[in-house]
């Protein structure tokens, strides 16, 4: 009987059963933990960060007169004395714009910008009239500025364009595009941008016009804060062709903006569900689950030895 009581007084299999469960038992803790951690962190990297989403277009109309300080008054000269003109010329105007990622508080954001300009007919119709079948847009500094949500002014420089006048019994749409970059402030909240004085030029086969557009009657550009990634874009740049022409040209642009869309929107979220899972963590918690359990067995097989000793 002596060596029995002597193993139970000393208690060194009995103890190194119980660190053998200890250890088993923060094992298992650790797993889980892991686990947790691996499953947490994919609905964090999920979660798509915010976005500025345009709200709608900027509406307004330019209210162009003769840029005095360009050409000393020649183009006012020409606007108040052909018939048929008015002075100033008030073209309605648009901007439109594709949604962003919001970058943050104090970060630079750039915007591709369209500009969409109407020549009523009956300013087609004049020029037309005296001859010109077609205007050239050139030399175009069009101003943007941040009014809430971001700050700077932004001038845009679009490439010099040709406008064909049809037979000048419709209005005449063309379009100018130009990129406008500011600084994010105010992260969270809304980002609003105003139209500015711009100015341009309209060469014709009889002279160039100077001209200074003050814009009037304003919606400017609201870029909302969205959840999740911005929406790819939804409309294509309708080129400055005659009015019979944008039915082709607006179908192959839906038709090509379809898959765009579908297949974006697949990406993104396929691209989410990848980074966010951790399969690391998910190999290290189980092997530390299996780990822990089988330490755990282990001191009670010790301690069951120990016990019938």
């Amino acid at each position: 009987m002596r060596p029995t009581q002597s193993v139970k007084e000393n208690g060194s299999q009995p103890r190194a059963g119980k660190r053998h469960r200890r250890i088993g038992v923060v094992m298992l803790i650790a797993g889980v933990i892991v686990l947790v951690a691996a499953f947490a962190s994919t609905s964090a990297n999920a979660q798509s960060p915010s976005s500025l989403v345009p709200a709608g277009p900027s509406t307004f109309t330019s209210s162009c007169t003769g840029n005095d300080a360009v050409d000393g008054g020649t183009t006012n000269i020409l606007l108040n004395g052909v018939p048929g003109l008015t002075n100033p010329i008030l073209l309605p105007t648009t901007i439109t714009t594709n949604g962003i990622v919001d970058p943050g508080d104090g970060a630079p954001f750039t915007l591709d910008l369209t500009y969409e300009f109407t020549l009523p007919a009956s300013v087609a119709g004049v020029a037309v009239g005296l001859g010109t079948s077609q205007l050239t847009q050139q030399n175009a500094a069009l101003v943007l500025d941040a009014t809430s949500g971001a700050t700077g002014s932004s001038t845009g420089n679009p490439p010099s364009q040709v406008v064909p006048l049809g037979d000048g019994t419709q209005d005449v749409k063309f379009q100018q595009m130009a990129t406008a970059t500011f600084t994010r402030s105010g992260t969270g909240t809304d980002v609003v941008l105003t139209p500015g004085v711009s100015t341009t030029e309209s060469m014709t086969n009889l002279a160039t016009l100077s001209l200074i557009c003050t814009p009037t009657g304003i919606t400017p550009l609201t870029l909302n804060v969205q959840e999740g990634p911005p929406p790819p874009p939804t409309t294509a740049a309708v080129p400055p062709t005659l009015p019979t022409l944008a039915p082709t040209t607006t179908a192959a642009a839906a038709s090509a903006a379809g898959p765009v869309v579908a297949a974006s929107g697949t990406s993104g979220s396929s691209t989410l569900a990848r980074t966010g899972f951790h399969a690391e963590l998910l190999f290290l918690g189980i092997g530390l689950l299996g780990a822990g359990y089988a330490m755990s067995m282990t001191g009670r097989r010790v301690a069951r030895a120990s016990t019938k000793r």
